[in-house]
């Protein structure tokens, strides 16, 4: 399997990734750094760009593979990439540290992370996985596929999630397997050697069952399907794709809402062929002289009743209230009289 660039002689590479992968992303949190350095070191970005070796070898136990590998793969025109749940802030002084103060392999538009002060508002939600953050790298890169995309990651919801839209996702057996502070379970050159050895196994058909992955994290996933309707997990990181029963049940409900706009047409199609007995002009419009004696007449009937009326047309309540107006009016004329 010819690559160009043929890699130094210790220097790990899995050539099935160097010919079918042109995006190479990596998880940060138990991927590449051992994450009882949180609670053990001071985590300040210019604190990290101070570390030693001896230091940075217990917090990434193979930092200087992981160096050498990046600048090996970049030099042979791949592209690479962080998506972290972590803080963009620290993931960015590690690089620093690692490559240099002035490096330009791990910056702001390829660390897909939450910032500081993002991550204190209290609207700042964590994304469900990491596909977003790969959608974003590819456009910022153009890769146009998935299957050109490699992801490597501790959880195995994120590695199953990713495989669903087509990346080949990489589990890491990450820090609570095996131990801590354990170099054979974060990123190290073990992981190139199985990838290859899988791909000669089964002859590069599929060999991380990318569109048809199983195992724990297809049944958590079932699970939270399961839990929050159903929804299915992102094929695609801006859209949700909805269940075939979901969508019949919108047709369905589509359907009568057509149907129901259709009748109430047909209704007032035939209240406006009565409109002209109902006081329309040629114009369709209301008479407003008809509109105001059609009022008035409705406000005299709610106040004085329509029954018992007399042969002047008053009824018997109207006769008693005009009464009572001639009593109190007189009552008034007499006091001023007096």
């Amino acid at each position: 399997m010819a690559v160009p660039n043929s890699p130094p002689k210790n220097l790990d590479v899995s050539f099935y990734l160097l010919k079918h992968c042109d995006l190479w992303v990596w998880d940060f949190d138990d991927t590449l750094i051992d994450t009882t350095t949180y609670y053990v070191q001071d985590m300040s970005p210019s604190v990290i760009r101070d570390r030693s070796d001896n230091e940075l070898d217990r917090e990434i136990p193979c930092w200087k593979y992981f160096r050498d590998l990046v600048v090996y793969i970049v030099s042979t025109g791949k592209k690479v990439g962080i998506a972290s749940f972590g803080t963009y802030e620290i993931i960015r002084a590690y690089m620093d540290r690692i490559f240099g103060n002035d490096q330009k392999y791990f910056t702001k538009v390829n660390i897909k992370a939450a910032c500081m002060h993002e991550r204190r508002k209290r609207e700042f939600k964590m994304p469900h996985n990491k596909n977003a953050y790969i959608y974003d790298l590819m456009q910022h890169y153009r890769v146009q596929d998935y299957e050109k995309v490699v992801l490597f990651d501790d959880l195995s919801s994120n590695i199953a999630d990713a495989s669903a839209i087509g990346v080949l996702g990489i589990l890491i057996p990450g820090r609570d397997q095996n131990g801590v502070n354990n170099a054979r379970q974060l990123f190290c050159p073990d992981v190139m050697y199985h990838i290859d050895d899988d791909a000669n196994k089964k002859c590069g058909q599929n060999i991380y069952l990318r569109r048809e992955f199983g195992g724990i994290g297809q049944r958590k996933a079932f699970a939270r399907d399961k839990q929050f309707g159903k929804v299915i997990r992102y094929r695609h990181p801006n859209r949700i794709y909805r269940s075939k029963e979901t969508r019949d049940k919108e047709e369905r409900e589509e359907k009568e809402r057509k149907k129901f706009n259709q009748q109430k047409k047909l209704e007032e199609g035939f209240q406006n062929s009565d409109s002209e007995e109902n006081g329309y002009n040629e114009d369709n419009t209301i008479d407003e002289e008809e509109i105001n004696s059609d009022s008035l007449w409705n406000s005299f009937k709610k106040i004085f009743g329509d029954e018992g009326k007399s042969d002047c047309g008053c009824t018997g309540n109207a006769w008693l209230i005009y009464l009572i107006l001639v009593f109190v009016l007189l009552v008034l004329i007499i006091n001023y009289l007096l």
